[in-house]
């Protein structure tokens, strides 16, 4: 049994607290009361930190920033008791609660009446015993006899309730005294009484804007030739990044340092409430927008990222690491991180069962509804890293969600954003076209909501005709009709472009004979998108190029001659357009094995040439594994493999649906779309461009359409997906 284990059970042994159902109401607030209210008590919270003297080797020394006798006065501002009532007070969760003592506890509550009365949103809760502190931002604690292990509020609080930031001791042992010290802060209108008795902790606020909060590498994490000296956070590049304190700018290096391998970053130091300095060092960044010497805000910008990720390490004088770290005495951020207002998401298809405890063998005592958040009662900096971290222990979260249920939810189906998150825009949902097909070019006002349009450019007619000028004629109205009509086009260049009928044998090609396809294949992109400049949102090279050897509807090429093909027309379409965005054909080969294909492409291209993002098809994929039309597995892990291979780069499902199963009920396939579009809108908007539906109709090669093959709708699949936005 650990220590923290041993305190809490001597905590609640002393005090009578017993353990209550996950979904037993937690608080009384505002005057209403419970007399037998009984909590959780969190047992999942203890903090371990990794020994940061062992490992590492040598490592250059950083060079010092510019010597400052002094940190400079920080400029008039609110005290920060005011700033704390600001903090409870304007937000909609209830951040302050009151613990009385439970004996005699009537004449307590009672003494209390003027205060609930003048201050809003405080809960009274009836003792610590057997009561989760955690759910609560400040806890007032009133001092009395007998309530908190050895009578001292403080040491109990912190002890058993990591999560709490700022302890109120309230030094009263009668209700008449109670009575007294809470009469007198409302005359002087002060919540929290003075300075002289609120105890904070040093806390981190999130550092960034990205859409959700993620840890990629924690402190002290074996890093090969070195120990990680502080936490990995997850980016988009060009997300603002903020300052996680209060504090003086040190030190701003705007040029890249190879010697700790930091590139831009900057240093604030700041002075903590028990007198402690920390100094947070925030790395890898771009247009920074503050000087040394200023003086910053907790949540202010400072720069933005320039990759996929930034490092945050913070360092504590006094403290003593040895030779692990570049920077001397960093410390783990992870336990100090308070992410103000950080909100949980549910990720799964449907209600996300909240359990009694850890697993699916215990009770169902609640649920957690699709659009419903929730809260972490475990400290923020561990619920997101068992959030993302990809091992099956320990990944269940204490929360408690908006509509009062407490109890334990899987972590892998939880999502954590700040207030600070930002939603990327994402024309989610489009339409594989074809102009060549009887029913596959619709009137544009029959697609609805839905952005994109995905065209092959067949120069050839499957006939094997090399006439651009009558291909010109053919898709250039129905493009502009699309424009019109405010449509996203995309066009996709395959061998029936060029290559059809021109002499290639596609099984007996050679890097020879594809080196001599590719510069034709080259001068026709060149020609058509110079042709329709202005009119084309994306440009698209080759389909489903990783197929295998039977492939019935694209024309297969090895990795090194499809990455001589692809750089070649990505510099031919860049000597007439150079800015719209240039992808790779769909990948159709899987996670794993179509990620390498495309890993193999960019290490066959020149280093200066690379498409603006990768493509993949992710037939029989979902986000319900359980469904019949997600047989080959998660469509996350599809995303996440073939994002890997550009970090920071979106990715393009350019083809999904169901194929070769005409006969399936549309309220079926209905449900899948639904869940997948949704699933991407909720979880992956940082990652996906679009999500673009094979087919239209039913004569478009083993498609699912949206319309059979006698051009009528199919319900409510048709309704539905057109009106998704």
């Amino acid at each position: 049994m650990s220590v923290f284990q041993g305190l809490i059970d001597l905590i609640s042994s002393l005090f009578g607290g017993q353990k209550a159902s996950a979904n037993t109401p937690s608080t009384t607030a505002s005057g209403d009361f419970d007399m037998d209210d009984d909590f959780d008590l969190d047992d999942d919270t203890a903090i371990s930190v990794d020994d940061p003297g062992s490992g590492g080797g040598e490592f250059p020394a950083v060079p010092p920033p510019p010597p400052i006798e002094s940190i400079p006065a920080a400029p008039a501002r609110a005290s920060r008791i005011e700033t704390l009532t600001a903090q409870v007070t304007n937000r909609q969760r209830v951040e302050h609660c009151l613990v009385l003592p439970s004996q005699d506890f009537r004449e307590w509550f009672d003494a209390t009446t003027n205060y609930r009365n003048t201050f809003p949103r405080v809960a009274i809760v009836r003792s610590p015993a057997g009561n989760n502190l955690n759910r609560y931002r400040v806890v007032s604690a009133v001092k009395a006899p007998r309530t908190w292990f050895n009578d001292d509020p403080q040491f109990h609080i912190r002890r058993a309730y990591p999560v709490v930031v700022d302890i109120d001791i309230v030094d009263a042992t009668t209700p008449a005294q109670l009575r007294a010290v809470l009469d007198e802060r409302v005359r002087n209108n002060a919540r929290f009484g003075s300075d002289d008795n609120v105890f904070t902790r040093f806390t981190l606020d999130w550092m960034t804007d990205s859409f959700s909060l993620q840890i990629l590498r924690v402190y002290n994490q074996d890093l090969g030739n070195r120990r990680n000296e502080g936490l990995d956070i997850a980016t988009q590049p060009g997300t603002a990044v903020r300052a996680a304190t209060d504090g003086t700018v040190i030190n701003v290096i705007d040029t890249p340092n190879s010697a700790v391998a930091y590139d831009r970053y900057v240093q604030i130091r700041t002075v903590a409430d028990d007198e402690k300095r920390y100094t947070i060092t925030y790395t890898n960044l771009q247009n920074l927008t503050v000087s040394q010497g200023q003086f910053v805000d907790v949540g202010q910008p400072i720069g933005e990222s320039e990759g996929t990720s930034i490092k945050v390490i913070v360092q504590q004088q006094g403290v003593v690491t040895g030779p692990a770290f570049p920077l001397p005495g960093a410390i783990d951020p992870l336990p100090l991180l308070f992410v103000n207002d950080m909100t949980l998401h549910n990720l799964a298809d449907g209600n996300l069962n909240i359990r009694r405890g850890q697993g699916t063998q215990f009770e169902r005592v609640g649920s957690m509804g699709t659009d419903e958040v929730a809260y972490s009662l475990e400290l923020p900096g561990i619920a997101i890293r068992k959030l993302n971290t990809t091992s099956t222990e320990n990944r269940w979260l204490s929360v408690d969600t908006e509509n009062g249920v407490t109890g334990f939810a899987a972590a892998w189906l939880l999502q954590a954003r700040s207030p600070y998150s930002v939603l990327p825009d994402v024309d989610i949902n489009g339409m594989n076209l074809d102009v060549l097909n009887n029913l596959g070019r619709p009137d544009p006002s029959r697609l609805g909501q839905m952005t994109w349009v995905r065209l092959p450019y067949k120069v050839s007619m499957n006939t094997g005709s090399q006439d651009l000028n009558r291909a010109f004629e053919l898709y250039a109205p129905y493009i502009e009709a699309l424009n019109r009509a405010g449509k996203k086009v995309m066009l996709v260049y395959t061998h029936q472009t060029y290559g059809e009928g021109a002499g290639f044998v596609w099984p007996q090609m050679n890097s020879s004979r594809w080196r001599e396809l590719s510069g034709r294949f080259s001068d026709f992109v060149r020609q058509i998108a110079q042709r329709h400049r202005g009119q084309i949102a994306v440009h698209q090279i080759w389909n489903e190029q990783d197929a295998g050897p039977n492939a019935r509807a694209s024309v297969p090429i090895p990795p090194a001659d499809y990455g001589g093909i692809l750089s070649s027309a990505i510099q031919a379409i860049r000597s007439v357009d150079g800015t719209t965005p240039i992808i790779t054909g769909g990948h159709n080969s899987g996670p794993f094995n179509g990620s390498n294909y495309a890993r193999t492409t960019l290490d066959n291209m020149p280093a200066s040439v690379r498409p603006d993002g990768i493509a993949f098809h992710p037939y029989g994929r979902g986000p319900d594994v359980t469904s019949k039309y997600a047989i080959f597995g998660n469509i996350d892990d599809s995303i996440t493999a073939y994002y890997n291979v550009l970090p920071g780069k979106r990715v393009w499902i350019t083809e999904w649906g169901v194929l070769d199963a005409r006969s399936e009920p549309a309220a079926d396939i209905n449900a899948y779309a639904t869940s997948f579009l949704r699933h991407i809108q909720q979880t992956q908007p940082d990652k996906v461009a679009t999500a673009i539906w094979y087919a239209w109709a039913d004569t478009m090669d083993n498609g699912y359409g949206l319309v059979g093959t006698n051009d009528q709708p199919k319900q409510p699949l048709f309704n539905s997906y057109t009106s998704i936005e």
